[in-house]
């Protein structure tokens, strides 16, 4: 849909929106990045741990 406002400028609203479209999914992208990578970080210290246990159980 094209809007003018009153100041002349056509598309106003509809760039805005789409900028605030991008400006989501760009912070969406940004946390489900951050989230995979504190996952496996933690994922890999689990790991480590469990080794440290069962070498010390079986030393």
């Amino acid at each position: 849909m094209t809007t003018i406002s009153t100041d002349g400028h056509p598309n106003t609203q509809a760039q805005s929106s789409r900028l605030r479209t991008w400006n989501e999914q760009a912070v969406t992208a940004a946390f489900l990045i951050t989230s995979a990578i504190a996952t496996v970080g933690w994922l890999y210290a689990l790991a480590e741990g469990a080794l440290v246990v069962v070498n010390w159980l079986f030393s």
